[in-house]
Protein backbone atom coordinates (compact mmCIF):
# COMPACT_ATOMS: atom_id res chain seq x y z
CA UNK A 1 0.00 0.00 0.00
CA UNK A 2 1.59 3.23 -0.62
CA UNK A 3 2.16 5.68 1.72
CA UNK A 4 0.98 9.44 1.29
CA UNK A 5 2.71 12.46 1.90
CA UNK A 6 1.54 15.32 4.34
CA UNK A 7 0.52 17.10 1.04
CA UNK A 8 -1.05 14.60 -0.89
CA UNK A 9 -3.70 14.56 2.24
CA UNK A 10 -4.14 18.03 2.26
CA UNK A 11 -5.41 18.13 -0.89
CA UNK A 12 -7.20 14.92 -0.71
CA UNK A 13 -9.09 16.82 1.91
CA UNK A 14 -9.28 20.00 -0.13
CA UNK A 15 -10.92 18.13 -2.67
CA UNK A 16 -13.44 16.51 -1.04
CA UNK A 17 -14.24 19.56 0.97
CA UNK A 18 -14.79 21.24 -2.59
CA UNK A 19 -16.84 18.35 -4.38
CA UNK A 20 -19.20 18.13 -1.36
CA UNK A 21 -19.23 22.28 -1.60
CA UNK A 22 -20.53 21.61 -4.69
CA UNK A 23 -22.89 19.06 -4.50
CA UNK A 24 -24.60 21.04 -2.50
CA UNK A 25 -25.50 23.79 -4.46
CA UNK A 26 -26.58 21.25 -7.40
CA UNK A 27 -30.41 21.98 -8.29
CA UNK A 28 -31.29 18.16 -6.89
CA UNK A 29 -29.94 18.28 -3.62
CA UNK A 30 -33.04 19.11 -2.16
CA UNK A 31 -34.84 16.00 -4.08
CA UNK A 32 -36.83 15.71 -1.18
CA UNK A 33 -37.83 19.14 0.71
CA UNK A 34 -41.54 18.59 0.76
CA UNK A 35 -41.06 15.16 2.09
CA UNK A 36 -40.60 14.67 6.00
CA UNK A 37 -37.61 15.47 7.37
CA UNK A 38 -35.46 11.91 7.42
CA UNK A 39 -36.05 11.26 3.28
CA UNK A 40 -34.03 14.46 2.78
CA UNK A 41 -31.48 13.69 5.60
CA UNK A 42 -30.86 10.22 4.56
CA UNK A 43 -30.68 10.92 0.52
CA UNK A 44 -28.29 13.52 1.32
CA UNK A 45 -25.55 11.39 3.41
CA UNK A 46 -25.99 9.01 0.99
CA UNK A 47 -25.07 11.03 -1.86
CA UNK A 48 -22.02 12.59 -0.01
CA UNK A 49 -21.05 9.09 1.51
CA UNK A 50 -21.00 8.14 -2.27
CA UNK A 51 -19.19 10.77 -3.47
CA UNK A 52 -16.92 10.57 -0.91
CA UNK A 53 -16.33 6.93 -1.63
CA UNK A 54 -15.60 7.16 -4.88
CA UNK A 55 -13.30 9.62 -4.61
CA UNK A 56 -11.24 8.13 -1.80
CA UNK A 57 -11.33 5.28 -3.89
CA UNK A 58 -9.83 7.51 -6.70
CA UNK A 59 -7.07 9.02 -4.56
CA UNK A 60 -5.94 5.45 -3.44
CA UNK A 61 -5.76 4.13 -7.06
CA UNK A 62 -3.76 7.05 -8.51
CA UNK A 63 -0.52 5.68 -7.76
CA UNK A 64 -1.14 2.78 -9.55
CA UNK A 65 -1.92 4.88 -12.89
CA UNK A 66 1.48 5.47 -13.80
CA UNK A 67 2.62 1.89 -13.12
CA UNK A 68 3.49 0.68 -16.36
CA UNK A 69 1.93 -2.36 -16.39
CA UNK A 70 -1.07 -3.20 -18.15
CA UNK A 71 -4.55 -1.53 -16.69
CA UNK A 72 -5.78 -5.14 -15.56
CA UNK A 73 -2.39 -6.26 -13.53
CA UNK A 74 -2.62 -2.33 -12.24
CA UNK A 75 -6.26 -3.02 -10.90
CA UNK A 76 -5.41 -6.70 -9.65
CA UNK A 77 -2.14 -5.03 -7.94
CA UNK A 78 -4.76 -2.53 -6.69
CA UNK A 79 -7.04 -4.81 -4.98
CA UNK A 80 -4.39 -7.12 -3.64
CA UNK A 81 -2.35 -4.25 -2.20
CA UNK A 82 -5.46 -2.35 -0.56
CA UNK A 83 -6.13 -2.36 2.96
CA UNK A 84 -9.99 -2.68 2.78
CA UNK A 85 -10.85 -3.09 6.44
CA UNK A 86 -8.56 0.46 6.87
CA UNK A 87 -10.64 1.81 4.02
CA UNK A 88 -14.39 0.07 5.33
CA UNK A 89 -13.51 1.60 8.89
CA UNK A 90 -12.71 5.16 7.81
CA UNK A 91 -15.69 4.94 5.19
CA UNK A 92 -18.02 3.93 8.31
CA UNK A 93 -16.74 7.15 10.22
CA UNK A 94 -17.09 9.25 7.29
CA UNK A 95 -20.90 7.94 7.40
CA UNK A 96 -21.77 8.32 10.54
CA UNK A 97 -19.89 11.83 10.39
CA UNK A 98 -22.26 13.05 7.77
CA UNK A 99 -25.43 11.67 9.32
CA UNK A 100 -24.82 13.85 12.30
CA UNK A 101 -24.10 17.00 10.26
CA UNK A 102 -26.99 16.49 7.19
CA UNK A 103 -29.42 15.95 10.75
CA UNK A 104 -27.96 18.47 12.52
CA UNK A 105 -28.24 20.97 9.10
CA UNK A 106 -31.62 19.71 8.32
CA UNK A 107 -33.01 20.61 12.06
CA UNK A 108 -31.69 24.02 11.83
CA UNK A 109 -33.16 24.61 8.66
CA UNK A 110 -36.42 23.36 10.12
CA UNK A 111 -36.60 24.76 12.71
CA UNK A 112 -34.53 28.47 12.10
CA UNK A 113 -31.17 29.14 13.73
CA UNK A 114 -33.01 32.12 16.29
CA UNK A 115 -35.16 29.22 18.03
CA UNK A 116 -32.25 26.76 18.11
CA UNK A 117 -30.58 29.71 19.68
CA UNK A 118 -32.99 30.03 21.93
CA UNK A 119 -33.43 26.33 23.02
CA UNK A 120 -29.78 25.69 23.62
CA UNK A 121 -28.62 29.14 24.89
CA UNK A 122 -31.69 30.33 26.31
CA UNK A 123 -31.17 34.03 24.66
Amino acid sequence: MPVFTFWEIVVAAALIAKVLLVLDHLPWIDLFRKRPLIANVLWKTSLYWCVTFLIRLLIRFHPYLFSGERFLIRIVHFFNDMNWSYFVAVQSFYLMVYCIFVTARELIVQIGPKKLRKVFFGF
